[in-house]
């Protein structure tokens, strides 16, 4: 079983990257909101890696990874900053950080660091030509846009989905907001402060619920989306992420 523990003093940041990690395969996620709780975490349970915020209160994550390093720990320790300065990157690097990601990031960046230092599920493809239905998560909730950014990260964790319909008072489909945004505009208090209107995209690829599961894949690889809308007589009924496919792929290959 594959066990994460991710160090960082905000929670919206935690609970997006905890929600990632689950979706690449990661089985229990471990949250610490300063550098003292981690170290406290640090005995309770065998990690396979650890994702540190350069930036936390009590103990920042350049002393913690210092300490953990002076403990004898050898867990793997992917350094997480806002920033990719050489000085820093070489100051962690010699501290003893295993590699490091830059924020905002997403499930592709994701998953290479994890596949690099733990076991994450691994899948075999999708057989057979079933329809986009079949695959199509019926619980995605839609949002308006007049919503507000955490509102909108609420929704996309009570889901479970990559990404949200946004749709107009007549329940026309106006835009998508995504896992990727919302992960962007938490790192950023101007941003963060806005609505789903000032962060979706507004040109939006969608499929319906009749369509052959190998042509929405088609549709996906030639416009490059982590999720498309799929739609019944105009309106939405849900979508379909990359990960539908996987989870799908995994349930016909049982």
């Amino acid at each position: 079983m594959t066990r994460v523990l991710i160090a960082d003093d905000d929670p919206a940041v935690r609970r997006l990257l905890a929600h990632q990690l689950k979706a690449v395969g990661v089985a229990e996620v471990i949250e610490a909101a300063d550098g003292r709780q981690a170290l406290d975490l640090l005995d309770q349970g065998e990690l396979n890696l650890i994702l540190l915020d350069w930036h936390m209160p009590n103990i920042d994550g350049l002393e913690l990874l210092s300490v953990v390093r002076d403990r004898g720990c050898r867990v793997p320790i992917v350094m997480v900053t806002g920033e990719a300065r050489k000085d820093l990157v070489l100051k962690a690097f010699k501290a003893g950080a295993t590699d490091y990601v830059v924020k905002p990031f997403g499930h592709d960046v994701l998953r290479k660091k994890l596949g690099k230092f733990c076991p994450i599920a691994k899948t075999k493809g999708i057989a057979g030509i079933p329809l986009a239905r079949d695959v199509t998560n019926t619980d995605t909730p839609a949002i308006r846009p007049d919503a507000t950014v955490e509102e909108a990260i609420d929704g996309l964790l009570r889901s479970g989905a990559s990404g949200l319909p946004v749709v107009d008072a007549d329940e026309n489909l106006v835009g998508m907001i995504t896992e990727f945004q919302l992960t962007q505009a938490v790192h950023r208090a101007d941003i963060r402060r806005g609505t789903v209107g000032d962060l979706m995209t507004r040109e939006v690829i969608v499929t319906n619920e009749t369509t052959a599961l190998p042509v929405v894949v088609a549709q996906m690889d030639k416009h490059q989306l982590a999720l498309i809308p799929v739609t019944r007589n105009g309106k939405v009924v849900g979508t379909i992420a990359r990960r539908d496919l996987l989870q799908f792929a995994r349930r016909r290959w049982r």
